[in-house]
C-alpha cells in the first residue's frame, strides 16, 4: 500500500476501498484511515479522529466486560442469599430432625452455585474479553500509526520497520515477519 501511494499518490487508495475485507471488524478502521488519508491533508487531524474511534471502541467493549465482572461479583452474594433463605426454611422445620441434615446440605448448594458461576463462568469470560480487547486495541493502534506514516509520505521500508515493533503483541507473528524478510 505504501509503495502504491508513493508511486501514484494517496488518491490511489480510493481504488482499494471497494475491497470487501475492509467491511469487517477491525478493518473498518483501516478503511476509515484510507478515506481520511485521501480527504484530509492534516495528519494530526487524521490521527486524532482515528484515536477517537479507538477510544469509543474500547469504551463500548469495556461495558461488555463490566457486565461479566459485575455478574462475577454478585454471583457469590446471590448464592449466600440463597443459602440464608434455605437455612431460614430449615429452621422453620427444625422439629423434623430426620430431614434436617439433608435440608442444610441443600441450603448450602446455593453458595456453591454462586461461587462456581463466578469463578468458572463470569470472571474467566471477563478476563478473556479483556485479553481480546487489548489485542484489538494494539491492532487498531498499529493501523493508526501505519496510516499516519503513509499519509505523511514515509517510505514503505520505514513503515514496515516501525510497525514490526507491534508484532510482539501477537503470538506467532514475529516468526512470520522474520520468515518473510528472509525469503
Amino acid at each position: 500500500m505504501a509503495d502504491l501511494c508513493r508511486s501514484e499518490g494517496l488518491l490511489k487508495l480510493q481504488t482499494l476501498l471497494s475491497d470487501p475485507e475492509l467491511e469487517t471488524g477491525n478493518y473498518l478502521l483501516l478503511k476509515e484511515g484510507m478515506i481520511l488519508a485521501t480527504d484530509t491533508k492534516n495528519v494530526d487531524s487524521m490521527q486524532e479522529t482515528m484515536e477517537t474511534d479507538i477510544r469509543s471502541y474500547t469504551l463500548s467493549r469495556q461495558m461488555e466486560i463490566d457486565v461479566f465482572e459485575g455478574a462475577g461479583g454478585f454471583s457469590p452474594t446471590l448464592g449466600i442469599i440463597g443459602t440464608v433463605m434455605g437455612l431460614v426454611q430449615v429452621l422453620s422445620n427444625i422439629s423434623d430432625a430426620e430431614h434436617l441434615t439433608q435440608a442444610i446440605a441443600v441450603a448450602f448448594i446455593a453458595t456453591l452455585y454462586g461461587v462456581v458461576f463466578a469463578n468458572i463462568l463470569y470472571l474467566p469470560a471477563a478476563n478473556h474479553l479483556k485479553s481480546c480487547l487489548k489485542r484489538q486495541t494494539i491492532f487498531r493502534e498499529m493501523i493508526v500509526d501505519g496510516m499516519c506514516m503513509l499519509a505523511s509520505g514515509e517510505s514503505s521500508r520505514n513503515i514496515e520497520n516501525k510497525l514490526s515493533l507491534y508484532y510482539h503483541a501477537f503470538p506467532g507473528c514475529e516468526q512470520k515477519y522474520k520468515a518473510g524478510i528472509e525469503n
